[in-house]
C-alpha cells in the first residue's frame, strides 16, 4: 500500500515539475521576444565574457581539428585576423606558431584576458575590443579566420552578408576567409512564440529560420545561435562577393572562401 502511494506521489510531482519547466521556458520564449538588438548583443556579450575563463582552457590551444584547418589553408608566417579573439586561445596557439596575428572581440573581459595572457607569455598580438560589425580594420590581411564557431553566433543574415563584404575589402591578394560553423540539424525551438512578439513590440530584430536562443529556463544570460543548411552558408558568401573554394561538413561544418576575382584552381566542394 504505502509503495503504490509512493508511486502515485512520485508521478504526481514530476509531472508538476514538467509543468514547471515547460512554464519556465515559455516565459523564457516571452523574456527573449522582447528584446532589441542592443539588448540581445549585452546578453551574447556577458554569455561569452565567461567562455574559457581559465587561463589553463586558454593554453590547451587548438583543437585538433582546428590544427588541422588551418595548416592546410593558412601559409607559414602569413598575416592573420581572428574574429572573435574570445580569451585569446587561438590567437595565443596561431602566434606561437609563427603567424602574425591581430583579433578583434566584443566581450571586454574576454579581450583583456586574452591580452594579459599574451603579455604573461612574451608573446604580441593587437585585440581590439568591438563588434566585428561596427569595427572597420585598418589593415589588410592574408587570412581572416572566424574563431571556433563565431560566424554562427552573429544575429541576422543581412549582418552576417555585410561583415563579410566588409572583411572582403581587407584581404590581400588571394586571401581567405576561414569559418566553422553550427550545421542545422532542426532543433530550433519555440521561435514563432518570439518572433510573433519582437513584431509586437516592434523589435528591430526578428528571428529567422534556423536561429535558436539557449538558456531560456532558469539559466542566464540568453546565447543566441544560427544553425546553416549547406547551401544557405554558401549564398550568403556569394551574396557578400565571395566565392567558396572548399566547404566540408563531416565531421566540422567548415568553410574556406575567396574573392569572387580570385583565379586558380580550387579544392572540390565536398559534402
Amino acid at each position: 500500500m504505502m509503495g503504490t502511494l509512493r508511486w502515485r506521489l512520485f508521478l504526481a510531482l514530476r509531472l508538476v515539475a514538467r509543468g514547471l519547466y515547460r512554464s519556465t521556458r515559455l516565459v523564457g520564449f516571452l523574456a527573449a521576444g522582447v528584446l532589441d538588438q542592443a539588448s540581445l548583443r549585452r546578453s551574447i556579450e556577458s554569455e561569452w565574457a565567461d567562455f574559457f575563463a581559465n587561463e589553463r582552457e586558454v593554453r590547451r590551444g587548438l583543437w585538433p581539428w582546428e590544427q588541422e584547418f588551418f595548416a592546410r589553408f593558412l601559409e607559414s608566417g602569413s598575416s592573420l585576423l581572428v574574429v572573435g579573439a574570445g580569451s585569446g586561445r587561438d590567437v595565443l596557439a596561431l602566434t606561437d606558431g609563427g603567424y602574425r596575428v591581430e583579433g578583434v572581440e566584443l566581450s571586454r573581459q574576454s579581450a583583456e584576458r586574452a591580452r594579459q595572457i599574451l603579455a604573461d607569455s612574451g608573446m604580441h598580438a593587437i585585440i581590439h575590443t568591438a563588434a566585428i560589425e561596427d569595427w572597420a580594420p585598418s589593415g589588410r590581411y592574408d587570412a581572416i579566420v572566424f574563431s571556433y564557431y563565431c560566424y554562427s553566433y552573429i544575429p541576422g543574415a543581412k549582418r552576417r552578408v555585410e561583415i563579410l563584404a566588409k572583411l572582403r575589402e581587407h584581404l590581400l591578394p588571394c586571401g581567405r576567409i576561414l569559418i566553422s560553423y553550427l550545421p542545422n540539424h532542426g532543433e530550433s525551438r519555440g521561435m514563432p512564440i518570439i518572433e510573433w512578439l519582437t513584431w509586437l513590440m516592434r523589435s528591430d530584430w526578428r528571428p529567422e529560420p534556423g536561429d535558436d536562443l539557449v538558456g531560456l529556463g532558469m539559466q542566464a544570460p540568453i546565447r543566441f545561435h544560427h544553425t546553416f543548411g549547406f547551401e544557405e552558408i554558401e549564398a550568403e558568401a556569394l551574396a557578400a562577393g565571395l566565392r567558396v573554394a572548399w566547404h566540408e561538413t563531416n565531421p566540422e561544418a567548415l568553410l574556406v572562401l575567396e574573392c569572387l576575382a580570385t583565379g586558380g584552381s580550387t579544392t572540390p566542394t565536398l559534402r
